[in-house]
């Protein structure tokens, strides 16, 4: 029985694709893994709905519900998993008057000698308001249509609480945050039986077959682009691709929207190019979705966070095509004039899932820091 405790993690929000995989994979090691869903999380982006758990609806209010759920199931685990900031009951505190480092949910776990482990979602997990701000000379935050509602005070007391609690933070590999010292692991990783270069394709997802150059791009572009701002810089893409084709060349954009996370790979799969972030610094999901599908992928890279990563985990292979906003017409219409650098690329990025992206190689990483905790 406590051998069997030794090996339990709870997963806390799926980090995508990501989490369902690790789950899958340490079960097969013979642990005890599962994925706690809260009610707010996009039901769109949960990959699948599978063995997933819930809180029981003890009462009409949610709060309650998982304040219920939690206490009666967090003692089945030794490890919990949070991706993304915690459930929120600041007007807890405030009726308290607790400490803003006061958090009554992780002094029940320390208590009770849990591990807790912190996957940041966002530049707001993982630094200040003020510091994210001089990253590429505010362009980043200048772009960025959360900004008006990324609230410093919560970033900072957020920022303490998890620099006080978590026995493990995962960092990317790309940045040195100043309030929280990360483990840079290779986290984001996939079943490269189930993302490949020869993923049969549904016939609901077939797109027409017309000879033409396809550049996908997905992105939400109604909760991406606020006030005029847009993270990605998808308006520069659409300017430069439409540029192209009034040039002659055979090509055209797919721009992907509303397409639930699970389905998205079939849509990748049928692109000839990929294009992610032009703006932001380093990949999003769609650049590794991507490159663990065999395709080229292009995506703006921040010189020093880059220069981290590459010296993080000691890589020799680099796939990504680098375009900003200024470059990225240039960089496209040397592909379509060169197209035999896509499938130099295309190598590239199988080459670098193999070595970087597996789960099955990556899991058995992610355990061996777990038993260092």
């Amino acid at each position: 029985m406590f051998n069997s405790y030794k090996k339990s993690i709870l997963f806390h929000n799926p980090d995508y694709h990501c989490t369902f995989f690790y789950r899958e994979e340490l079960q097969k090691f013979g642990w005890k893994a599962d994925i706690f869903v809260s009610d707010s999380y996009p039901r769109n982006l949960l990959y699948s709905e599978k063995q997933i758990i819930s809180a029981n609806k003890y009462t009409k209010n949610p709060k309650i519900n998982y304040l219920i759920w939690f206490l009666i199931n967090i003692p089945k685990y030794k490890y919990i998993f949070y991706y993304g900031r915690p459930p929120n009951f600041s007007s807890i505190f405030k009726k308290l008057r607790l400490s803003i480092e006061f958090d009554p949910f992780f002094i029940f776990l320390k208590l009770f000698r849990k591990k807790i482990i912190y996957l940041p979602s966002g530049c707001r997990d993982e630094f200040t308001k003020k510091e994210f701000s001089f990253f590429e000379d505010g362009r980043i935050c200048g772009n960025c249509g959360f900004f008006e509602r990324c609230d410093e005070d919560s970033n900072i007391k957020n920022l303490r609480l998890i620099n006080k609690y978590a026995d493990l933070v995962i960092g990317s590999g790309f940045t040195n945050p100043k309030l929280n010292q990360l483990r840079n692991i290779k986290w984001k990783s996939f079943d490269l039986k189930i993302f490949n270069s020869n993923i049969e394709i549904p016939d609901e997802f077939m797109l027409p077959k017309n000879g033409k150059f396809r550049i996908l791009h997905s992105t939400s572009l109604q909760s991406r682009k606020v006030n005029g701002k847009n993270i990605k810089g998808s308006e520069y893409l659409i300017d430069a691709v439409t540029k192209l084709k009034s040039e002659g060349y055979n090509c055209e954009l797919i721009l992907v929207e509303s397409v639930h996370t699970k389905n998205m790979r079939y849509i990748q799969a049928q692109a000839d190019l990929i294009v992610d972030q032009l703006i932001y610094g380093h990949w999003g999901s769609t650049s590794l979705e991507g490159v663990a599908l065999g395709k080229p992928v292009i995506c703006y890279f921040n010189k020093e966070w880059k220069k981290n990563y590459i010296m993080n985990f000691s890589i020799g292979v680099w796939p990504f095509i680098e375009a900003d906003t200024d470059s990225i017409y240039a960089v496209i219409k040397n592909l379509l004039d060169y197209p035999n650098l896509t499938l130099e690329y295309s190598k590239l990025s199988i080459e670098f899932a193999t070595r970087y992206l597996n789960i099955e190689s990556n899991a058995k990483e992610f355990v061996s820091y777990l038993e260092l905790i």
